[in-house]
């Protein structure tokens, strides 16, 4: 179980130092199980950048041309599949935004119900709620989906 966060972090940080979101400025990807422990090796990717240090055997590689972790909130989103912890997923809010998780449950291995608790539990105001359970999916994805239904945060939440 512990490849698959290993894996995205691995791969992400390839992804950024590679320079490819230089490249290709518009493109987007999304980082399952809430970024699956990247964004606690933000600081350390800021530094290694800062000093120079590259990933790359080879002599021609190309570098990104910014602090690693300002390419969280513009070219990469999270979904929360498989995030069970409130603080992990408060993590990725506070890092990169609402506006860049999107509400995710890994279903059938992670329950539905269970998430939207977790996803509930977060102090979130109604617009970040309706983001991250819809609206930045609809986006994302050019889905031009259109909801009436609203998020108001209950007593008993």
């Amino acid at each position: 179980m512990l490849y698959c966060p290993f894996d995205v972090m691995t791969t992400t940080t390839r992804m950024i130092f590679s320079g490819i979101f230089d490249r290709y400025p518009r493109l987007k990807i999304v980082l399952p199980f809430a970024g699956a422990g990247i964004m606690n090796l933000l600081g350390h990717l800021d530094r290694s950048y800062r000093i120079g240090f590259t990933d790359s055997t080879i002599g021609d590689a190309r570098t990104c041309q910014r602090l690693p972790s300002t390419y969280m909130g513009t070219n990469m989103y999270v979904e929360l599949g498989l995030s069970f912890s409130p603080t992990t997923i408060q993590q990725a809010i506070n890092i990169i935004g609402s506006d860049h998780v999107l509400f995710g449950t890994d279903y059938p291995a992670g329950p539905l119900d269970k998430q939207f608790t977790i996803v509930k539990q977060l102090d979130l105001n109604p617009i970040e709620m309706e983001q991250i359970l819809w609206k930045n999916c609809n986006d994302l994805f050019h889905l031009d989906v259109q909801s009436s239904a609203t998020y108001t945060r209950s007593a008993s939440s």
